[in-house]
């Protein structure tokens, strides 16, 4: 575990760039957490936003902050999946303590099951909360697969401060495991993960984007956004939801209801339809 941050200071001089650009530390340390990430699209999404806001700052002392906290999140991601890579706990913890991987302080289990496919090993999945000294309160899930009686991670996430239980969907060419979920903030918009689940595959969950249909939303009803929290229904692959208008407040949207269709296509959760219902 301690060898991380050595490794992010040998890497750095290699990677010096523009003032715009993330220094050399958080480049690196973004490269280490890439390596064992469960949710690597999120991760690089995380990324370009904070390379975007970086770039759109003036002030040195603002960027030097935000400097310091995104190389912290990285160096603590980076340890958290390297011991997920090598963890295993009693088969019966999956729905009894909380498996820990370092990732939450005062760590507990609030619900936890298993998921049995047509073919292949049962997934044990398991909701955890907790805290952490960044962002106060918050949650994630842990997938297990079994090995010889133990419990293996398979993925791991703590995005939102909020999940629900699993849904699987999909048909038998490709199933999917979504997990609704929200996310840390005023806003409380849904934090939902969705993996393409392939039982006994090394790797059997695979992140799918489940966030930049948003922007489909807006093209296909230009002048409106579905802000905040949408609820989808995963079997049936559609939701209906408050549209806003720019300036809206984030109560209360003035747009009407929309009915979304959504698809999976390649490794990202699209809208194949969307139609107002009323204004």
């Amino acid at each position: 575990m301690r060898l991380l941050p050595l490794i992010v200071l040998l890497l750095a001089p290699a990677c010096a760039g523009a003032q715009s650009a993330a220094p050399a530390t958080v480049e690196s340390a973004y490269q280490a957490a890439l390596l064992h990430s469960s949710t690597p699209l999120s991760l690089r999404r995380d990324q370009a936003e904070y390379l975007r806001e970086r770039a759109e700052t003036p002030d040195a002392e603002v960027r030097l902050a935000s400097d310091e906290d995104r190389l912290g999140r990285l160096l603590a991601a980076a340890e958290v999946d390297l011991r997920a890579t090598t963890a295993a706990a009693p088969l019966e913890d999956a729905i009894g303590d909380c498996v820990d991987l370092g990732a939450l302080r005062n760590c507990r289990t609030t619900e936890g099951g298993w998921l049995v496919p047509h073919e292949g090993p049962r997934l044990f999945w398991q909701i955890q909360a907790g805290f952490t000294p960044e962002d106060g309160g918050t949650s994630g899930i842990v997938f297990f697969t079994e090995t010889s009686g133990r419990l293996e991670p398979v993925a791991w996430a703590w995005q939102g401060s909020r999940y629900s239980a699993p849904v699987v969907f999909g048909g038998a060419d490709n199933v999917y495991i979504a997990i609704p979920g929200r996310s840390m903030g005023a806003g409380r918009s849904d934090a939902d993960l969705i993996f393409r689940w392939t039982p006994g595959a090394e790797r059997p969950l695979t992140q799918i984007d489940s966030w930049s249909w948003r922007d489909q939303v807006s093209q296909k009803l230009p002048g409106l956004n579905a802000f905040g929290r949408v609820r989808i229904d995963y079997e049936e692959m559609i939701a209906l939801t408050e549209m806003f208008r720019d300036g809206d407040a984030g109560c209360c949207g003035t747009g009407g209801h929309a009915l979304i269709d959504f698809a999976i296509e390649g490794d990202a959760l699209v809208v194949s339809d969307a139609r107002l219902r009323d204004r």
